[in-house]
């Protein structure tokens, strides 16, 4: 008897898979790899055909046997594929897919539903997608957006690295506060609430006197050089300013001068004049005696007060120092009160002339000063 012999259609499940061959009705093929087979319909191609029902099993005893149809195959997956990744391929027949939870994923299978969960285990992190400013707001556009810090008037920032931090730096070197202060009115707003100029407490008085208060000034020393074409000139030697409005009523501004006589051909005299403004307060003529013709006179010095009885009443006295003729401090005259104008802007006035037309003077210094 003669005996025939069959070959399938065989070659690797990788092979198969990627040829991907469309088998006749009925042909047979087998994947030598692992031992499966597909059977062709003649219109499928062999990647869309199901694993044949059909296989042979081997015995504990080495004894092959046969089984018989057990139905129509299942559907079923022999390849996973993700766009990107390779491919998971099923080794064999009952092969098992497992899946692997990465980073903040978590798997839960269940096996009454048959079903698998994934899910996401990531916490997210605190974040503020708007942030607001005493003016305007600022709104994240992406999630991944960028929050710029900048410094207005006086102020710079600069953003380290390591460590992560922001530095927020003051550059104003005070000059544009100091303007703002010098420029409010009193009390300055910027350092003074309004509470705090409410409870303090006014200037009452400052040494007994009350309204408003004179600083002295003391004006610098005036020299005049002799001429004699000025001899009988009334000349202003010093002058002290009162500002509209002042107050004067009780104070007192003291006059000094040093003098000298130089006469060319006779005796002469000076002159002393006192004024407020255009009123003369007190004039002393033949103030110092007489010096000899042609003979220059000593030094003398002359002292005085003038005294405010009220802003418009002032009254003068003058007294010797140093005389070559008349006693030390001798009391040479005592104005009588006389009417004065102090509402406006007005001027202390200290004037000297000599009596003599050939004679002048010299005034080696001469000061007004306030006293009380």
């Amino acid at each position: 008897m003669a005996f025939a012999q069959y070959q399938f259609r065989r070659d690797t499940a990788a092979n198969w898979t990627s040829s991907n061959p469309t088998l006749l009705a009925g042909e047979l093929g087998y994947e030598t790899d692992t031992n499966k087979f597909k059977i062709g319909t003649g219109n499928t191609a062999w990647n869309s055909l199901a694993y044949g029902g059909l296989k042979g099993d081997t015995g504990a005893t080495g004894a092959t046997g046969a089984t018989g149809p057990t139905g129509p195959a299942a559907n079923s997956f022999t390849t996973i594929a993700v766009t990107g990744q390779n491919n998971v391929v099923a080794d064999q027949a009952n092969d098992t897919l497992t899946l692997v939870a990465g980073a903040n994923i978590s798997i839960t299978t269940n096996d009454t539903t048959d079903s698998v969960t994934i899910s996401s285990t990531a916490v997210a992190q605190n974040t503020f997608a708007v942030v607001t400013g005493n003016t305007g707001t600022a709104t994240a556009g992406v999630p991944a957006d960028t929050l710029a810090i900048t410094g207005g008037t006086g102020i710079s920032t600069a953003a380290t690295d390591t460590p992560d931090g922001l530095v927020i730096t003051n550059t104003d070197t005070g000059s544009a506060a100091r303007t703002a202060h010098e420029a409010a009115v009193d009390p300055h707003p910027q350092y003074t609430t309004s509470a705090e100029a409410a409870a303090a407490a006014p200037v009452q008085s400052v040494n007994g006197s009350t309204g408003a208060v004179t600083v002295p000034t003391y004006p610098a020393v005036t020299r005049t050089t002799p001429t004699a074409s000025a001899s009988t000139v009334l000349t202003t030697v010093q002058s002290f300013p009162l500002a509209a409005g002042v107050t004067v009523a009780g104070h007192e501004y003291e006059f000094e001068a040093s003098l000298r006589v130089i006469n060319t051909t006779t005796a002469t005299n000076l002159v002393v004049t006192l004024s407020v403004g255009v009123v003369n307060v007190l004039v002393l003529p033949q103030a110092l005696g007489t010096t000899a013709a042609v003979t220059p006179g000593a030094t003398i010095l002359i002292k005085g007060r003038l005294t405010f009885l009220s802003d418009t009443a002032a009254e003068a006295i003058v007294h010797v120092v140093k005389s070559h003729a008349v006693a030390f401090n001798t009391v040479l005259s005592t104005s009588a009160p006389v009417t004065v104008v102090t509402a406006a802007e007005t001027t202390i006035g200290l004037k000297v002339n000599t009596s003599g037309a050939t004679s002048t003077f010299i005034c080696r210094q001469a000061t007004i000063k306030r006293v009380n």
